[in-house]
């Protein structure tokens, strides 16, 4: 059976109206709260809005009766609260925003360089156009003229508005594409830097101003946030720059080594003798000179030196000893393009690719020596660099040939392929055995080669001179030749190390190295160092006693110079993309400045061209005046603008009797030429008068030329037989 539901009892009447009346009074709290706190707090999002009352009504309810008279006061002070928190955080958040759209602060010290150097650079530059005041040697003067003419408020705004101009530069690019800043800061550093450098000829502030923009240089490479696009510069425009840059250094070291020429800087030794080899080169195939020794000797009987014949035909076509100085130009520079070949084989791209040509092209050890009149090392550095590019790309036809050229350089050159060969033999470790034995076979041709050739030369000509004074340091036997050095380095190593770096080889080690940023010895594998050996054989052994080796702007560094280049080249490439990059574009960027610190004060040989061009272009025309089968005898300076005739010697100290002073044999020449206010023109020019030698030509007291009353002499007949 069903149970029957209990019906529900009504609630009184009393009761009823005292709930209504709790809910009322509760509704009205929580309304009055929530107008308290709208007319308090700021206005909000209708999101907000339309949440508040429901909280505030639930707040209310929750309330007790002894609660509620302070309802109104606490929610006053929650709104404050509100409000200041909102604020703070506003105002932080617009200025991070403000702050990133700009690029800003991580960019700001990147600015800062930018516009600081490009300002100082700009007062060098103007100060030094319009006063050749200089920021180094004039500093008080520079400083002084910084502080007038309100200079100090210009620099403000300059400073300011370039600043400004890269701030809006890079809110303009994507964010892919912003590198604006650290590329000016690096252009700015490197601007101010040539600015200071410019003809300085300084090599100690050259050093210390690299260092410092080496640091410089290093971190705004570590600001690039997209450092990949450096390597995104095609190939064939990286080749066009690149040889833009050997075509403009070609013509920078043409210009001014003729122009050196043109105003009497060159001398008999090594210029008019080589004038004269070429004069005959061309004309009899025969090398024979008359001013190398004061006696009709071949220059291959010095030196086996047989890849001039290779110049000959240039020189047939324009006969002239000014086109010696534009082809060691164009030989010293040739080089680039195999560096540039290397390096791209070696995975070098875009602009790292570029610096590294520019490291060759700016490099002191190709550039400098070329001011030292003209030599046979000027061949080495262009076949030098191709002979280890077919090396590199196992070339083994064009890698054979460019190896004869260069053992036919040079009595020491073989040298540079036994090293290389020796190279080969090691590096290609693992390889089929063909290649290894292509590098022994180069190392023991090119080494009998140098012995025999170095042995012949003793015997036959003047080697035995050249032997002694480069190797006479390590030499018992002065007779003994290049056997003896070799034996004595072999029984005292001890010694040949002690030679090695002395305080007068030290700054010399330095100028070689920095440039190259030290990178020939960052490397783990020995066999490696085999190109190194020249390097310490013929600049620094051999420098601690001929100081000539040890000198940089001698033609003694430009064969070491190539092989250190192609060492620093193939150590980057071992090393991650990043720093590989890095290192090739601080090699060349200290390249550069070594070349504007220790190079450009050259351009004063075109300043003193154009200044005399007149009296200098009167003082050539005077000479080229003397009868081309005459026998002419001049100082060492004047003696290379008349040197290309069959009979040219030398007048020096050596021809007046030590006791006398009376000139030896005069009647032998018809001409003379001298300095009148030179010390053999004073000592030779009464004498000559005395004899009844008459003026030939006399130029505005610079240059006189005497004339023998008994001309034409005589001629000795040294050109019946080859003298090769």
């Amino acid at each position: 059976m069903a149970k029957k539901k209990k019906p529900t009892q009504p609630k009184p009447a009393a009761q009823a109206v005292q709930n209504d009346a709790q809910q009322k009074e509760t509704a009205q709290l929580a309304s009055e709260a929530a107008e308290a706190a709208a007319e308090i707090q700021e206005p909000v999002t209708s999101q907000e809005a339309a949440q508040e009352p429901a909280a505030g009504a639930s707040a209310a309810a929750e309330t007790s009766e002894k609660e509620k008279p302070e309802q109104p006061a606490k929610a006053e002070a929650s709104a404050e609260d509100a409000e200041d928190v909102y604020s703070f955080r506003t105002l932080i958040s617009d200025v991070k925003r403000v702050l990133t759209k700009y690029d800003l602060p991580e960019m700001l010290l990147s600015r800062c360089i930018t516009a600081y150097f490009l300002t100082a650079g700009f007062w060098i530059i103007l100060f030094r156009k319009q006063s050749m005041t200089s920021p180094i040697l004039d500093w008080k003067t520079f400083v002084e003229k910084i502080l007038t003419e309100n200079r100090p408020i210009i620099s403000i705004i300059l400073i300011i508005a370039i600043f400004v101009m890269l701030t809006c530069v890079n809110y303009l690019l994507p964010k892919s594409k912003r590198v604006t800043d650290p590329c000016a800061a690096i252009s700015a550093v490197l601007l101010f830097d040539a600015a200071m450098l410019w003809r300085a000829n300084n090599f100690y502030l050259t050093a210390a101003v690299s260092f410092i923009s080496l640091v410089f240089i290093y971190y705004e490479l570590g600001k690039l946030k997209e450092p990949a696009f450096l390597e995104k510069v095609p190939w064939k425009i990286c080749g066009v720059i690149s040889l833009v840059l050997m075509v403009g250094m070609m013509f920078f070291i043409g210009t001014l080594t003729i122009d050196r020429h043109l105003v009497f800087g060159t001398a008999s030794h090594d210029f008019g003798l080589f004038a004269q080899m070429f004069h005959n080169l061309a004309s009899r195939f025969s090398a024979l000179t008359t001013c190398e020794r004061e006696y009709p000797i071949s220059h291959f009987k010095i030196h086996a030196s047989y890849i001039y014949y290779l110049l000959v035909p240039v020189y047939k076509i324009i006969p002239k000893e000014t086109t010696l100085l534009a082809a060691q130009a164009v030989l010293a520079m040739g080089g680039a393009i195999p560096t540039f070949l290397i390096a791209r084989k070696h995975n070098f791209k875009g602009i790292p690719l570029i610096f590294i040509t520019a490291s060759y092209v700016f490099a002191g050890y190709f550039v400098l020596p070329c001011f030292y009149d003209f030599h046979e090392n000027a061949f080495l550095p262009t076949l030098l660099m191709w002979l280890l590019w077919a090396v590199d790309s196992e070339k083994h036809i064009a890698s054979g040939i460019f190896a004869v050229l260069v053992c036919i350089t040079k009595e020491d050159a073989p040298l540079y392929v036994l090293c290389i060969g020796l190279f080969m033999f090691f590096e290609r470790k693992g390889s089929k055995i063909l290649p290894r034995i292509e590098g022994l076979i180069y190392a023991a041709v090119s080494g009998s080669y140098m012995l025999f050739i170095t042995k012949w030369l003793t015997k036959n000509g003047d080697g035995q001179l050249m032997t002694s004074t480069r190797f006479g340091s390590m030499m018992i036997n002065p007779d003994g030749g290049l056997t003896e050095v070799i034996k004595n380095v072999l029984l005292d190593p001890a010694y040949f190390f002690s030679l090695l770096i002395k305080e007068e080889t030290l700054r010399f080690f330095i100028h070689m190295m920095l440039p190259l940023l030290f990178l020939p010895f960052l490397t783990k594998k020995i066999r490696r160092f085999w190109l190194m050996v020249p390097f310490i054989v013929m600049n620094l052994a051999i420098g601690a006693n001929y100081g000539y080796a040890a000198d940089i702007n001698f033609h003694y560094v430009f064969g070491p110079g190539a092989l250190l280049l192609y060492m620093a080249i193939i150590n980057l490439d071992d090393l991650t993309p990043e720093h590989k990059n890095t290192g090739a574009l601080l090699a060349g960027a200290t390249a550069f400045l070594f070349f504007i610190g220790t190079g450009t004060h050259h351009l004063s040989q075109r300043d003193t061209y154009l200044s005399g061009k007149d009296i200098f272009d009167e003082e050539h025309e005077a000479m080229s005046t003397l009868p081309k089968d005459s026998v002419v005898c001049a100082t060492a300076f004047l003696l290379p603008h008349c040197c290309t005739r069959d009979y040219i010697y030398l007048i020096d100290g050596l021809d007046f009797e030590a006791d006398s002073d009376r000139l030896i044999t005069p009647e032998k020449y018809d001409y003379i030429v001298m300095q009148p206010g030179g010390d053999i023109g004073q000592r030779a020019i009464p004498q000559l008068e005395a004899l009844g030698w008459t003026v030939y030509k006399d130029v505005a007291n610079r240059i006189v030329i005497y004339q023998n009353p008994a001309s034409p002499v005589p001629k000795p007949d040294v050109y019946a037989a080859s003298a090769n």
